[in-house]
């Protein structure tokens, strides 16, 4: 896969994926797995907890790692291939904070992705203020 520009779906069915599988919810496995593992996780799907030990399954030939395309960018790695899934619908990102807390790194934050969305020539109102 490593030579194609582009995968489907169906190219993902009979590989191990890693993914760190008992950390997250039914809910999301469904969502971000089901067009390569409508049956849920599969007994050669290996675990891994973080980023990088899910990267080490990959460059070891062990697994694929199903991720967003923005991983690509802060994750770069001489031994690691990112090839888009053609069939599969984009990831969506959300930020979330507490209203309640006022946090200057968190409003700095806040204010940064704002400005990289409007650069990119997103939806900079998708991230809406506290409250709304």
């Amino acid at each position: 896969m490593a030579r194609e520009k582009a995968v489907k779906a169906s190219d993902l069915i009979d590989e191990p994926i890693v993914a760190p599988w008992d950390y997250y919810p039914t809910e999301f496995l469904e969502a971000w797995f089901d067009p390569f593992r409508p049956a849920g996780r599969r007994a050669d799907d290996p675990h891994g907890v973080s980023m990088e030990e899910c990267l080490s399954f990959v460059s070891r030939g062990v697994a694929l790692f199903c991720v967003p395309e923005s991983v690509s960018r802060f994750y770069s790695r001489p031994d690691v291939v990112y090839r888009p899934i053609l069939d599969v619908a984009p990831a969506q990102v959300a930020i979330a904070w507490c209203a309640e807390v006022r946090n200057p790194a968190v409003t700095t934050f806040i204010e940064t992705a704002r400005t990289v969305l409007a650069e990119d020539g997103s939806d900079v109102a998708s991230i809406q203020s506290a409250g709304s």
